[in-house]
């Protein structure tokens, strides 16, 4: 159980980041 939600929190802040990286570069609100 423990090890389950670290690899989902984990894929969700990679997400996070990511997007923040893709908003960060281009102005443009799209998904």
């Amino acid at each position: 159980m423990e090890g389950l939600f670290s690899i989902k929190s984990d894929v969700y802040s990679f997400r996070v980041l990511l997007l923040e990286i893709i908003t960060g570069r281009r102005n443009t609100t799209y998904y």
